[in-house]
């Protein structure tokens, strides 16, 4: 624009300068040509600012950016949609429980963005800023919409210093990690089994039940089995076998549920339990079976943890169920990019590959071992053990 009046402050100057010149020009007769003459100087100006201005004028760029965040498996993920191009590199900076920055980049992808999870232990518990900002090198293609360093963004995301900077608010649990943790230890207390109602069997380590008239979820103690809906995740290998045994197992007989000396809700309102059916452990039966780890050991509730884990050893010394995929349970999850072979149906065809199959004579001999019998594609399965042809031999 200063280029533009630059040229018609030049331009006001051409009148009078050719009004006194006009005795020595002699191809000029009257003051009309003259006016002519600057008319036309005037124009050639305007134009050539207006060009002027075109070429050096960049068009701006308003940004906009959407984030959401939630904790699932104890940690923070954080997600998102935006208008910035693709390959634009973000930055999300968090406060660990040093006060010290943590710093994640990610890339847009189709105008959405995720970062790589964050565990919550290495986080300061509380409510946090999730701070969002543009990493100072960017893509070529980047650049050329957003300018060099950011000049050519605007709008209510950027700053005084031009600068992108986007935010969002978290509360961030204490774990136990954050917590001064003790040794694990058996505890001493009252060991009391609570009659229960089932409701519904919800996945492999949770179901519903009606305690002390109220429906409430209860999540199972020390284990963990594989997710069969997950919002990110999806069903993950042995997800459904874990929950259809665990619906099985709760529905066979008179279920009680026990709690150990800490806490008993967790921070979903879900009862933290001991699950029982006729008195034996359905968390010791899904470990033995290989559809679930030990795993969200905060003491004190560790009464069952030697056991548990003796029960969780057998199957991973016979290669049952997840512990048949190689890679895959592991001391923080399960690995969902590990995946199971084309020959590797069920949660017991390697067992079957490596082991052979096992042979009870009746029924009686199998719940010697299998108290509530096995599924289709168990090693001791048997067709002629299963008289009401359900995929399950000798259940009671």
């Amino acid at each position: 624009m200063a280029v533009f009046f630059a040229f018609i402050f030049l331009a006001s100057f051409i009148f009078p300068i050719l009004s006194l010149m006009k005795p020595k020009l002699a191809f000029i007769n009257n003051r009309k040509e003259i006016l002519q003459i600057y008319l036309a100087a005037l124009l050639v100006c305007i134009v050539s600012a207006g060009c002027a201005i075109e070429e050096t004028e960049e068009k701006t760029f308003e940004p906009e950016l959407e984030v959401a965040s939630g904790i699932v498996d104890d940690k923070l993920e954080i997600s998102g949609e935006t208008n910035l191009p693709d390959q634009t590199v973000l930055v999300v900076t968090l406060k660990d429980k040093n006060e010290k920055d943590i710093n994640t980049n990610t890339t847009v992808k189709e105008g959405k963005f995720q970062f790589e999870p964050i565990p919550l232990n290495q986080l300061k518990p509380g409510e946090q800023t999730i701070q969002i900002t543009l990493d100072e090198k960017q893509p070529d293609e980047v650049v050329k919409i957003i300018g060099e360093n950011g000049k050519l963004l605007t709008g209510k995301l950027v700053n005084d210093k031009q600068q992108f900077i986007a935010v969002s608010k978290v509360k961030i649990p204490e774990t136990a990690a954050t917590k001064k943790v003790k040794k694990p230890t058996h505890t001493s207390g009252e060991k009391k089994q609570i009659p229960v109602t089932l409701v519904e069997t919800i996945d492999g380590d949770t179901i519903k039940v009606i305690y002390n008239g109220e429906e409430k979820n209860v999540r199972y103690l020390l284990i963990d089995t594989p997710e069969t809906n997950h919002p990110r995740l999806g069903a993950q290998p042995f997800g459904k076998e874990a929950k259809e045994r665990n619906r099985q197992l709760v529905n066979s007989g008179k279920l009680t549920i026990e709690f150990d000396v800490g806490e008993r809700v967790d921070k979903y309102g879900r009862l933290l339990a001991y699950v029982y059916v006729d008195g034996k452990s359905v968390q010791e039966t899904l470990l033995k079976e290989g559809l679930a780890r030990v795993a969200y050991v905060y003491p004190p509730n560790t009464r069952y943890l030697d056991e548990f884990r003796a029960a969780e050893k057998i199957a991973k010394d016979k290669k049952l169920g997840i512990w048949s995929i190689e890679n895959y349970a592991t001391d923080s999850g399960f690995n969902s990019s590990a995946k199971r072979s084309t020959n590797q149906s069920s949660s017991y065809k390697s067992s079957k590959s490596n082991s052979g199959t096992e042979s009870f004579k009746n029924c009686t001999e199998l719940r010697k071992v299998y108290p509530n019998g096995v599924p289709k594609d168990h090693p001791a399965y048997a067709p002629r053990h299963d008289r009401d042809k359900d995929g399950w031999a000798c259940e009671r």
